[in-house]
């Protein structure tokens, strides 16, 4: 089935993990290239065709940009620091960098 609307609505609906880690890449590790996997702890099977859902998913996210509300919320409740948050007044989600595949069900 496809879902011609995205379904994550702002950048903020992550955890608070996925920021904090990060954080530590880009203030540690400036130039290096950092890869998250998807793990499926839960052995979930997708359906036929759901790589492709997730592609157009991808395709959303990438034109979401972080707003000057999400970054003040992100300073006043969270531990990161205002260099981190300044960079990701420019952050985009590029595409062409994520990679995703299904094998069957997996």
């Amino acid at each position: 089935m496809k879902v011609d609307y995205p379904l994550i609505q702002n950048l903020l609906d992550n955890d608070l993990y996925t920021f904090t880690v990060g954080q530590v890449a880009w203030n540690l590790y400036p130039n290096t290239k950092v890869e998250y996997t998807f793990i499926n702890r839960g052995k979930t099977l997708f359906p036929p065709n759901f790589d492709k859902e997730l592609r157009n998913q991808v395709e959303f996210l990438s034109r979401l940009r972080f707003t000057y509300e999400e970054l003040t919320y992100l300073r006043l409740n969270t531990p990161l620091k205002n260099e981190y948050i300044d960079w990701l007044i420019h952050y985009q989600i590029d595409p062409n960098e994520i990679s995703i595949t299904q094998f069957g069900g997996e």
